[in-house]
Parts: C-alpha cells; structure tokens; sequence
C-alpha cells in the first residue's frame, strides 16, 4: 500500500516506510531535537450516532416534576400537626388552613411525608404525585460545550428530525 502523502512525517526514512506499511492511516513519529512535524487536521462534530465517545453529553436525562395535592381542606390542629412534621412543604396561613408549598423546592421532605401517607389520616387528605405533562431535564457535559448550548444543539437536531418525517408523510 502506498502511503498518503498528506501524512509525511519527517522521520528517518526506514522508520516512514516500516510505519506507512503497517498503518497507513495512522502514522507515528518521534522528533529528535531540531526535527519537526506540520500537521493539518480537521475536526467534525459529531452527536455520539457512531459512538458515544464522539458526544460532548456526559450523562443526560428526565424525570417528572413531582407535586402534592390536598384531597380534602385541613385546618386546625390536623394543619399545624402536618406544618409541624413537614416544615416548609407544608404550612399554615393565618386563617389556620394548611398550605402546600412547591414540591420541588422540597424535594429532601418527600420521603417524610410518603411515610405519613401510611396514616390513613393523612392519605385521605394528600397525595403525592408526579405530573405526567412538566418534565425536568438534567444534561450533564463533559465540559467542552456548556449544558445550555448543548440543549440549544439537541433542540436544532429534533427540529431537523421533525421536518424530515413531516416530508416523509407528505405534511
């Protein structure tokens, strides 16, 4: 196989020779002191379809957006006791009713309050629920592209999906 020419290296000659026949493509050298390699390369970025390597995400995914939903008014002493147990995704305004604050700034309160769902005092008057149309999204990146410019990236290559199926069905 003849070597590419792009891929002259200034090494001694042997050892270009014995390189270029082993591995075209992928060509090794070593510079003495006064020797040097010029190097063009070209880079494409790529989405991870070939492999995940090639993707600046590090980790991504979804949940969804968790909520607490009072079945029934409580007021009085049932609204101070459950205020009282789960301070801050519960409270109580001044008329003494109890207040659901939003489940997602309390997330660390939400095992708590599954464990006094076990009283059927208090599962008939809440739940705990998760809404089935508000998604959270979390992408982790490897830092070569920040997470924002990422979702930016990802929201263009469905766009361009969504058109060419809108094509292929003829809408």
């Amino acid at each position: 196989a003849e070597a590419d020419p792009s891929l002259a290296l200034t090494t001694p000659a042997a050892d270009t020779a014995a390189a270029a026949a082993a591995a075209p493509a992928a060509a090794a050298a070593a510079a003495s002191h006064l020797q040097s390699i010029e190097l063009e390369a070209h880079a494409i970025k790529g989405i991870g379809r070939e492999h995940a390597k090639w993707s600046p995400v590090a980790t991504a995914w979804y949940r969804l957006k968790p909520e607490v939903v009072l079945l029934q008014q409580l007021d009085g002493p049932d609204a101070a006791e459950l205020a009282a147990a789960v301070p801050g995704l519960f409270s109580v305004d001044k008329k003494g009713r109890l207040v659901v604050g939003d489940a997602r700034q309390h997330e660390d309160k939400w095992e708590k309050a599954r464990r006094l769902l076990e009283n059927e005092k208090w599962s008939e008057a809440i739940q705990l629920r998760k809404r089935k149309d508000h998604f959270i999204f979390t992408i982790e990146s490897t830092g070569c592209v920040p997470a924002d410019e990422l979702f930016r990236q990802a929201l263009e290559v469905l766009e361009q999906k969504c058109s060419r199926l809108a094509v292929n069905l003829g809408v």
